[in-house]
């Protein structure tokens, strides 16, 4: 889900809602911040609640992105066309041209994460884990709250 939501976020800025795409951002993180320490601490389940935590998170901002691009509203939206999702190579080859770096990014900071992760938990238990967590979370959400100002900044003409 954090893939899904994170790549559907990046059409959303790039298509002219830079304040949406921050939105998304805001969910995810606020909801892991809400139900992270409830899960680990309150339910008592550790890593393991961590994990639950972050996944309900990234699965309501990745409804929250879905939701967005199902609305007619939106420059860029969902259609429901038989003719539209024929393969062409014509425009697959570009597509993957265009994500194969971004998505390779991902995939290894997916994988230094596992790592991070492992490591944190073996040296520090499940509140190291958390308190990672925690703090990448809360990074994450003034980057956005970055980007988005820059953004509507260069909207503006500033």
């Amino acid at each position: 889900m954090t893939n899904f939501s994170f790549t559907f976020n990046n059409f959303m800025r790039a298509s002219g809602y830079p304040v949406r795409a921050m939105v998304t951002m805001f969910i995810g993180a606020l909801c892991n911040l809400a139900l992270a320490p409830f899960f680990i601490y309150y339910l008592e389940w550790g890593i393991k609640g961590a994990a639950i935590a972050t996944d309900i998170s990234m699965t309501l901002s990745a409804f929250f992105v879905l939701s967005h691009f199902f609305s007619s509203k939106s420059t860029l939206h969902f259609k429901a066309e038989k003719e539209m999702y024929r393969v062409r190579s014509r425009v697959i080859l570009p597509v993957l041209s265009i994500g194969a770096a971004p998505s390779m990014v991902n995939a290894v900071a997916c994988f230094i994460n596992v790592i991070i992760n492992k490591s944190l938990y073996v040296h520090g238990g499940d509140t190291a884990v958390a308190a990672a967590g925690i703090f990448t979370t809360y990074t994450s959400l003034m980057t956005m709250v970055v980007v988005a100002s820059v953004r509507d900044a260069t909207d503006c003409g500033l």
